[in-house]
């Protein structure tokens, strides 16, 4: 439930959705309470939830953290959504589950094997495959863009690292 998962839980209780989430850290009890959230473990998140969002970055943990014994857990009636890397999922077991009605649907804008996608994936009709271009406003482009001319000014002038990935390799 990091910065892009509230905004999704603040999008959900508009629609009157009940909010579950899964995390490595649990938010405080009021940031829960005004995003009408409440905090699960996986399992309990899987066989509960009709909509599955997925929103967590790519580690050796959540590498195939939805693969075939998860996608099992999930409702009959559920929807898995990606919007954080396509490894999070392993789309052969994403594909069998929809073949077999494992699931009901699923939505991606990630792919395993970008920028391939998986051609079965492309010919189901409970599947929606979109891009992965929600950064591709002139705002955010322009706001990237002022951030990596900052970074620049601010490394060969004052010899400053912000908005470093990898700070232990320096």
């Amino acid at each position: 439930m990091g910065s892009i998962g509230k905004k999704v839980a603040i999008r959900a209780n508009s629609f009157g959705l009940n909010v579950l989430y899964h995390n490595r850290n649990k938010l405080d009890k009021d940031l829960e309470k005004k995003l009408s959230a409440n905090y699960v473990d996986l399992v309990s998140l899987l066989r509960q939830s009709k909509y599955v969002v997925l929103l967590t970055p790519l580690s050796k943990e959540t590498k195939h953290l939805i693969n075939r014994r998860t996608l099992a857990m999930m409702r009959k009636d559920a929807y898995i959504i990606n919007m954080a890397r396509g490894k999070i999922i392993k789309e052969a077991d994403l594909v069998l589950a929809l073949e077999n009605n494992i699931i009901a649907g699923a939505g991606l804008d990630v792919f395993e094997f970008e920028p391939k996608v998986n051609k079965k994936l492309m010919n189901m009709n409970n599947v929606v495959l979109m891009p992965h271009a929600g950064s591709a406003t002139y705002k955010t482009r322009m706001g990237m863009m002022d951030l990596a001319c900052r970074n620049i000014v601010n490394y060969l002038v004052y010899n400053k690292y912000d908005n470093l990935v990898n700070r232990e390799i320096l």
